[in-house]
């Protein structure tokens, strides 16, 4: 696993930051702690300072966690490196955004006309 965040980081070089909703493990990673980060779908103060689109983020966990979807339509980074916990597998970009923006886009339109009909008949 450390060997595959090794890798990476040395592929990429500047401007990165990892993320993992374990602390315990981050705190574990022998990498200056600024680069470090606990993933929060909650907006903390220096987040909104930072400007993500900017900026390789590397997750650890796994590929399909929806805390990391949900975290990178928030804030749309410049690239996403997932490596997966158990296997130290790199997949990069493995979120479609656009798909998952449509795909939500679709279900708020369709509860919207659910409400409409459901107001309706009252």
């Amino acid at each position: 696993m450390n060997e595959s965040i090794k890798n990476v980081i040395n592929e990429i070089e500047i401007n990165y930051r990892i993320l993992s909703t374990n602390s315990d493990f981050l705190s574990q990673l022998d990498i200056n702690p600024k680069l470090k980060k606990k993933l929060n779908l909650e907006a903390e103060e220096e987040e909104t300072d930072m400007n993500w689109s900017e900026i390789n983020c590397i997750y650890v966990g796994a590929v399909d966690d929806s805390k990391i979807i949900a975290w990178a339509l928030q804030h749309q980074p410049k690239q996403l490196i997932v490596i997966d916990r158990k296997t130290g597998n790199v997949t990069r970009n493995p979120i479609d955004v656009g798909r998952k923006l449509m795909q939500r886009f679709y279900l708020i339109e369709k509860a919207k006309g659910t409400l409409l009909i459901m107001s309706h008949n009252l």
